[in-house]
């Protein structure tokens, strides 16, 4: 689900992925999604970013 800001502005989250069971994140098994939605008064842009395994 992605929230626009009202207006003008930007609204950003980030999800956290990992197998949920070991400490294996520790070592650089993980992935993360980063989503931004930049609106003006007419148009969202939406950004979405993935790193990770």
């Amino acid at each position: 689900m992605v929230a626009p800001y009202h207006g003008v502005g930007i609204a950003q989250g980030e999800c956290f992925e990992d197998d949920g069971e070991s400490e294996a994140w520790r070592s650089g098994e993980y992935s993360c999604w980063k989503v931004s939605v930049e609106s003006d008064a007419a148009t969202p842009t939406i950004t979405v970013n993935w790193t990770g395994q």
